[in-house]
Order: structure tokens, then C-alpha cells, then sequence
């Protein structure tokens, strides 16, 4: 991702070597509809206290983003993540059109 910029191409490598691109985009110092992927692969237990029906966040010194990919393969795929403004860093859930969930780290 291009740190900074606020939107930008993301591209993923699948564990069977598909090539998924797209697009990314965040919301700087606010809050935004999100949670259902995100809690989805992070939660109930997995490490949040994010609600899978939950519609909206808000984290001091973050922003919470999305993305929309598309494979050579056919794969489509919506991620949800949180960018830290200060570092460019972040982590997010990712859910393929047939139901499978990745946990992505940048």
C-alpha cells in the first residue's frame, strides 16, 4: 500500500499463487460502516472485541479502510483494515466470494 496517500492499488499473493489486485481507500480521523469482515476473522475470540454485526469504529491515531480485489484466477475478494497513521502499518480481515477468510498484516 502507498502510505500517506489515503486511497491506492493493493495487490495480494494467495497461498496457491493466484495474483489478486485492486483497489484500496481510508478514512482518515474518522469512522466509517465496518466490522462484518473484520470481525469475521478476527472475533469472537480471535484477538478483538469486534462485533461481526457491528456498523461503526472509531481508533485514536488510525483509519479504518477497505478493498476490493480481483484475481487471474477468477478469486474476488473484500478486505477491511486498520491502517496506524503513524507508523503506515496495519492488519485487517479479507473474505473471498465463496466464504473463505485471510488475516492480512502490512
Amino acid at each position: 500500500m502507498a502510505y500517506g496517500t489515503g486511497h491506492g492499488s493493493i495487490e495480494i499473493q494467495m497461498p496457491d499463487n493466484e495474483t489478486l489486485k485492486g483497489e484500496y481507500s481510508l478514512v482518515r480521523g474518522g469512522s466509517m460502516g465496518f466490522g462484518n469482515v473484520y470481525g469475521a476473522v478476527y472475533g469472537p475470540n480471535g484477538g478483538t472485541n469486534f462485533s461481526g454485526n457491528a456498523t461503526s469504529y472509531s481508533v485514536p491515531g488510525g483509519s479504518p479502510g477497505t478493498a476490493s480485489l480481483f484475481g487471474n484466477k477468477g478469486t474476488s475478494m473484500m478486505c477491511e483494515f486498520y491502517n496506524d497513521n503513524f507508523s503506515g502499518h496495519g492488519n485487517g480481515g479479507c473474505k473471498t466470494l465463496q466464504g473463505a477468510l485471510y488475516r492480512i498484516q502490512y
